[in-house]
């Protein structure tokens, strides 16, 4: 344990020491270039000398810094030996230059040679610090364009449909693959932790679950958001998680950790939907039924077959089947008329009959209308055991019995009405009593009405 101390404390002097190499050959170049006098060649050989010891140390402060850290083995391995191969170049230049007339080619090669190197290593070490893509990230779009960066590929998904949104796999496991598959997968499981999977990342690491249902203290949660200088901050390499990851992570976490949930069954707060607003364009306003379904159009004969009738049917939208039956204002309707509406059962949704002389008889033709999701036929003279008729209909959002013969008995429907959200029930014979007790029941019903005594 004090030799993994004191390794990890001698780890921390790399970035100290590895500007200083950087700097003694571009000195050492640039002297050599632009300053031909031989009185220079002394101080030019010891700033090859200076970059060979410097360049040594830095490379074994960070052999024990990535020891003490996660990195991507191959980028590791060119960068960690590149940075070796650069204080075997300078010491080399060194001695070539203590020659009093050194060779200009093997000068030139060891100038050529250093420089590409640096700028190699560098980059590879940018990679492991950073992030892969942090040089382009935010280049001009004509160069990341050239260079095969930008929108194509590089972009967040963007969804329409919270339905078909699964949180885990579509929100949460992308960021993981970003940021913690490089340490953590089926070949590298460092802390015994791979999360390359569902399976293998409940199965937790050294430390047992790193993530707990509901449990915000769970060990992956933490781990991200320690401070950017403890040693047990992740990831240790390439780019951190942002706040909104972190938010998102604590958010489904929070909601149970449901590995099979989609976005639209996990309560957000507006934050939350303001993350995925903003970052996968994903709107979590609640949506009727009709929109978050698709159905086809009838056909053209049962249009005209309805619409011969003298009952009126229209297209809702024209992104979707859905319909719309209502009645010629002030005409009444015949069992007939409303038998025909069987041809289109399943695209009837909106259904508008008001002061069109229904009666309990009569509504026993709604019963195949298991789409239906908006019914409005105030102004007849139907009851509550009318209305009975019709409690298959679990998709009804709205109803309107303003001036019906509906009575108390009627709230009885209201559980086999499970999306049922407003109701209208004024100038009926439901009594005060029980229209404030089935607002204390149903308090996610908007339940309007007005007694008539």
């Amino acid at each position: 344990m004090l030799l993994l101390d004191i390794t990890g404390f001698i780890g921390r002097f790399h970035p100290l020491f590895v500007h200083l190499p950087i700097g003694f050959i571009i000195a050492a170049v640039l002297l050599e270039w632009r300053l031909k006098d031989g009185r220079y060649q002394k101080a030019i050989s010891y700033l090859w000398f200076l970059s060979a010891i410097t360049a040594g140390v830095a490379s074994l402060c960070g052999w024990f810094l990535a020891n003490d850290g996660s990195y991507a083995n191959w980028t590791l391995f060119a960068h960690r030996w590149l940075g070796i191969l650069i204080a075997v170049v300078s010491l080399y230049a060194w001695y070539v230059r203590r020659d009093p007339n050194p060779n200009a080619r093997s000068k030139k090669i060891t100038n050529v040679v250093s420089i590409a190197m640096l700028a190699v290593t560098g980059h590879l070490g940018g990679n492991m610090t950073h992030g892969s893509d942090y040089l382009l990230e935010y280049a001009p779009t004509p160069i990341q364009k050239l260079m095969g960066y930008g929108k194509t590929g590089n972009d967040l998904p963007q969804f329409t449909d919270p339905d078909s949104v699964m949180t885990y796999r579509d929100i949460i496991f992308p960021t993981f693959e970003k940021k913690c598959l490089g340490c953590h997968n089926d070949n590298t499981q460092n802390g015994g932790l791979n999360m390359a999977s569902i399976d293998s990342i409940k199965l937790g690491g050294d430390g047992g679950a790193v993530i707990i249902s509901g449990d915000i203290t769970s060990e992956v949660l933490r781990r991200v958001t320690l401070p950017t200088s403890s040693a047990k901050f992740m990831p240790t390499s390439g780019t951190h998680m942002t706040y909104r990851e972190v938010r998102l992570l604590e958010w489904w976490i929070t909601e149970g950790a449901d590995y099979n949930s989609s976005v639209s069954t996990l309560t957000a707060d507006e934050s939350i939907k303001a993350i995925l607003m903003s970052r996968y364009n994903l709107d979590l306003t609640p949506r009727p039924w009709i929109e978050k379904t698709k159905i086809s159009l009838p056909d053209s004969a049962t249009f005209a077959d309805i619409s011969a009738t003298g009952i009126k049917i229209n297209a809702i939208s024209n992104s979707n089947g859905w319909v719309e039956i209502s009645n010629h204002i002030g005409s009444e309707v015949t069992s007939e008329q409303l038998s025909s509406l069987s041809a289109a059962s399943d695209q009837i949704t909106w259904l508008q009959l008001p002061n069109s002389g229904l009666t309990d008889d009569m509504l026993s033709n709604f019963k195949a209308l298991s789409n239906l999701t908006k019914l409005k036929i105030q102004g007849n003279p139907i009851t509550s055991a009318g209305i009975s008729q019709l409690e298959n209909l679990s998709n009804l959002e709205t109803i309107n019995l303003i001036n019906t013969k509906v009575d108390d008995s009627f709230f009885e429907l209201l559980d086999k009405m499970p999306k049922l959200k407003s109701l209208y029930v004024w100038q009926s014979d439901i009594t005060s009593d029980a229209l404030a007790q089935a607002r204390i029941d149903y308090p996610d019903i908007e339940i309007v009405g007005g007694i008539e005594n």
